[in-house]
């Protein structure tokens, strides 16, 4: 094990409490906010709206449903940038000034690795498996399938750290083959369709 690697273990002890996916709901710049896309939580809430509506409980209605806001997710490289940033300048334990980054690829970020310096490619690897899986509209990750393959991919680098450790396109790509993206988008879509429309009746 290396000097940088005991280094920190000693700092972070408990290493099963450092999940990326904590902090991009938490911590990232916008406060985690935008996981909604990918969610089919805006239409359950527009179901409810609408059973308050044909009960007749208007009052609920008038006072807290009457504007409908999109919940997006990341729509280019620049979003994706923004995100796999707070990985580089998020510490934990507060205080410290271990970074997620750091704390998977600590010889690699002393020699100025950045996740951020990656967004192109994640994104690149998402929009082509959107393209390949043939699904429909213009490519959001929602931020469980983007927090999901950054996790795969930094604990891919804990045990291969050096000085020129950059993840290579490849393993983003099969990182986000594993994120789930695609199984999410499909079970969303299923469940946005009625019931009545998802087959033909039969005679």
């Amino acid at each position: 094990m290396s000097a940088a690697h005991q280094q920190r273990r000693a700092a972070c002890p408990t290493p099963h409490g450092v999940r990326p996916r904590r902090l991009t709901q938490a911590a990232h710049p916008s406060g985690g906010a935008r996981r909604g896309a990918g969610s089919n939580l805006p239409g359950r809430l527009r179901a409810v709206k609408t059973a308050f509506q044909q009960e007749n409980k208007t009052q609920i209605v008038a006072r807290l449903m009457v504007e409908e806001l999109r919940f997006y997710g990341l729509r280019d490289a620049a979003d994706t940038a923004t995100c796999l940033q707070s990985y580089d300048t998020t510490c934990f334990p507060k205080g410290s000034d271990w970074t997620f980054t750091r704390f998977f690829a600590p010889v690699a970020v002393a020699a100025g690795y950045k996740l951020a310096d990656d967004a192109q490619v994640l994104w690149n690897a998402f929009e082509d498996l959107h393209n390949k899986s043939s699904l429909p509209g213009e490519l959001e990750i929602p931020m469980e399938s983007f927090a999901r393959a950054v996790e795969i991919t930094l604990k891919s680098c804990w045990d291969r750290d050096t000085l020129s450790l950059r993840p290579e396109p490849a393993l983003w790509a099969s990182a986000v083959k594993a994120c789930g993206y695609v199984q999410a988008r499909i079970a969303i879509r299923k469940e946005l369709i009625p019931t009545n429309a998802r087959a033909p009746a039969t005679a």
